[in-house]
């Protein structure tokens, strides 16, 4: 999100005279702003295969909804929208550039990421208590990094995603406890 970008909350006050038209709109998923507070991006679509500039709102979880999704039912205005939320809208296709979907996609993972992982990192002693149970690996890992080891750097971290990626066997399952 660059500097310029002012989120606003999407709803203007009810003294307002700007005027909201219906209009169609693309959402482009999450967005984190440096603080690691959440908007939802959206574009107007302003005619068949032609979207509007981004605009960004405070994210709620009726503001989540398919990224590259075509919704109606909101009306927009030049600095803010009304009926973003999920109980007003009405999913009506998807964007057809695929490339454009693919890119808002990868965005939108890599703030849910961030997001998740700055949540991680804050619960105490969460990080700490893995960061005990790799040691070993760590260890390893460091072993290689001094020996300028970059194919076993690159082979053990594939080991470690690769075990992540195991699914859990019944003892390990059962907190540990043996089936009778």
């Amino acid at each position: 999100m660059s500097e310029e970008q002012k989120p606003s909350a999407g709803e203007t006050s009810a003294g307002s005279s700007e005027e909201y038209s219906p209009m169609d709109f693309v959402y482009a998923g999450l967005r984190l702003n440096a603080k690691g507070e959440r908007f939802v991006s959206v574009r107007v679509v302003l005619d068949v295969g032609e979207l509007g500039d981004e605009m960004l709102f405070q994210y709620s979880r009726s503001r989540d909804l398919n990224v590259g999704g075509i919704y109606r039912g909101a009306q927009f205005s030049k600095s803010g929208a009304r009926g973003l939320d999920k109980n007003h809208l009405r999913y009506s296709g998807r964007w057809p550039d695929e490339a454009m979907r693919i890119h808002w996609l990868s965005v939108h993972d890599a703030a849910e990421a961030e997001r998740r992982t700055r949540a991680m990192e804050t619960e105490e002693g969460r990080v700490s208590d893995l960061e005990k149970a790799l040691v070993p690996a760590r260890q390893l890992y460091e072993s290689l990094r001094r020996r300028y080891d970059k194919a076993g750097l690159v082979a053990l971290e594939q080991a470690v995603l690769a075990a992540l990626r195991t699914p859990l066997r019944k003892v390990e399952s059962d907190n540990g406890k043996k089936a009778d």
